[in-house]
């Protein structure tokens, strides 16, 4: 292949997938929606731009290169998501994830039964996309170290500016 997919490719498309699956899933959307990542609204940009802050710290980490990218662009959304769903804050993502990473294996809990629904959707393309909850615990764990970096939710002065805003994010007004 000439060009393989790099870490950045699986991060658009899982994010694409993961916005697809709240969509098909409507009995989802009306708790979950302040959690995808492409739509044109600013608090999906705020994910969207976390995300991929994220996974640009990671990919200057020589470490990063022992995980597959695939399987820690999940990680870093599960955690992204649950951050923002109340589920962990930072402390508890960058102290206790390593130490409780059991918390992926129980499947009672509301973020791990969204979480492993997605999963189980991904397996459905024929493709090797199957991971489970559990199978991504090393990446989580990585994935963990990096969210006691600081984060920059401000948006781009291009965005900041009312002649243009419209054009980047789709609405008038932040």
């Amino acid at each position: 292949m000439l060009a393989p997919p790099t870490i950045n490719t699986w991060a658009q498309w899982y994010m694409n997938q993961w916005d697809l699956y709240l969509d098909n899933n409507p009995h989802l959307i009306k708790n979950y929606k302040t959690v995808q990542f492409l739509q044109t609204n600013p608090e999906s940009y705020h994910l969207f731009r976390e995300l991929m802050q994220l996974i640009d710290c990671a990919v200057l980490e020589i470490r990063t290169l022992c995980y597959n990218s695939r399987a820690l662009v999940v990680a870093f959304m599960y955690l992204v998501v649950g951050r923002n769903l109340k589920v962990f804050d930072d402390k508890f993502i960058c102290t206790k994830m390593v130490q409780e990473s059991l918390y992926l294996t129980d499947s009672s809990k509301p973020l791990n039964i969204l979480f492993g629904g997605f999963l189980q959707s991904l397996s459905l393309i024929p493709s090797c996309f199957n991971f489970s909850l559990p199978d991504l615990m090393p990446s989580v764990c990585y994935a963990s170290t990096f969210f006691g970096l600081p984060f920059d939710d401000q948006l781009p002065r291009i965005a900041l500016d009312e002649r243009y805003s419209s054009k980047v994010l789709g609405v008038s007004h932040l």
